[in-house]
Protein backbone atom coordinates (compact mmCIF):
# COMPACT_ATOMS: atom_id res chain seq x y z
CA UNK A 1 0.00 0.00 0.00
CA UNK A 2 2.61 2.53 0.90
CA UNK A 3 4.72 1.89 -2.79
CA UNK A 4 1.09 2.58 -4.51
CA UNK A 5 0.93 6.07 -2.31
CA UNK A 6 4.39 6.65 -3.37
CA UNK A 7 3.96 5.93 -6.84
CA UNK A 8 0.86 8.07 -6.90
CA UNK A 9 2.82 10.88 -5.86
CA UNK A 10 5.82 10.29 -8.43
CA UNK A 11 2.97 10.18 -11.22
CA UNK A 12 1.34 13.84 -12.33
CA UNK A 13 -2.21 13.50 -11.55
CA UNK A 14 -2.71 15.05 -15.49
CA UNK A 15 -1.79 11.50 -16.33
CA UNK A 16 -5.26 10.35 -15.10
CA UNK A 17 -7.09 12.94 -16.90
CA UNK A 18 -6.93 11.53 -19.78
CA UNK A 19 -8.57 8.23 -20.80
CA UNK A 20 -7.29 6.13 -23.52
CA UNK A 21 -10.85 6.23 -25.95
CA UNK A 22 -10.03 10.50 -25.97
CA UNK A 23 -6.80 10.90 -27.17
CA UNK A 24 -7.50 13.03 -30.35
CA UNK A 25 -8.98 16.13 -28.16
CA UNK A 26 -7.62 17.70 -25.26
CA UNK A 27 -11.32 18.26 -23.43
CA UNK A 28 -14.69 16.75 -23.05
CA UNK A 29 -16.03 20.36 -24.78
CA UNK A 30 -13.62 19.64 -28.07
CA UNK A 31 -15.05 16.10 -28.48
CA UNK A 32 -18.80 17.26 -28.20
CA UNK A 33 -17.90 20.08 -30.85
CA UNK A 34 -16.58 17.54 -32.81
CA UNK A 35 -19.33 15.53 -32.45
CA UNK A 36 -21.93 18.72 -33.70
CA UNK A 37 -19.65 19.57 -36.05
CA UNK A 38 -19.32 16.07 -38.14
CA UNK A 39 -23.39 15.82 -37.32
CA UNK A 40 -23.85 19.38 -38.97
CA UNK A 41 -21.24 18.31 -42.33
CA UNK A 42 -23.30 14.50 -42.47
CA UNK A 43 -26.69 16.38 -42.47
CA UNK A 44 -25.65 18.83 -45.51
CA UNK A 45 -24.48 15.83 -47.28
CA UNK A 46 -27.66 14.31 -46.79
CA UNK A 47 -30.21 16.70 -48.01
CA UNK A 48 -27.39 17.05 -51.09
CA UNK A 49 -27.01 13.50 -51.79
CA UNK A 50 -30.64 11.75 -51.06
CA UNK A 51 -33.75 11.91 -52.48
CA UNK A 52 -36.64 13.21 -49.70
CA UNK A 53 -37.91 9.81 -48.98
CA UNK A 54 -35.04 8.62 -47.53
CA UNK A 55 -33.78 11.55 -45.48
CA UNK A 56 -36.33 11.08 -42.58
CA UNK A 57 -33.91 7.53 -41.55
CA UNK A 58 -31.15 8.70 -42.33
CA UNK A 59 -31.56 12.01 -40.14
CA UNK A 60 -33.28 9.73 -37.66
CA UNK A 61 -29.82 7.21 -37.97
CA UNK A 62 -27.77 10.39 -37.36
CA UNK A 63 -29.68 11.70 -34.27
CA UNK A 64 -28.99 8.45 -33.04
CA UNK A 65 -25.02 7.98 -33.84
CA UNK A 66 -24.56 12.00 -32.77
CA UNK A 67 -26.39 10.67 -29.35
CA UNK A 68 -24.37 8.21 -28.56
CA UNK A 69 -21.18 9.56 -29.49
CA UNK A 70 -21.51 12.92 -27.02
CA UNK A 71 -22.41 10.05 -24.20
CA UNK A 72 -18.91 8.64 -25.72
CA UNK A 73 -16.90 12.16 -25.12
CA UNK A 74 -19.22 12.57 -21.56
CA UNK A 75 -18.08 9.24 -20.55
CA UNK A 76 -14.62 9.13 -21.69
CA UNK A 77 -13.11 11.93 -22.13
CA UNK A 78 -12.15 12.95 -18.28
CA UNK A 79 -11.47 16.64 -18.30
Amino acid sequence: MRKLLLLSLLIPFQAFAMAPECPAYDNKRECMHSVDESYNNFLKEIEEEYKKNQQPELIQAANDVKHFEILACKRTCLN
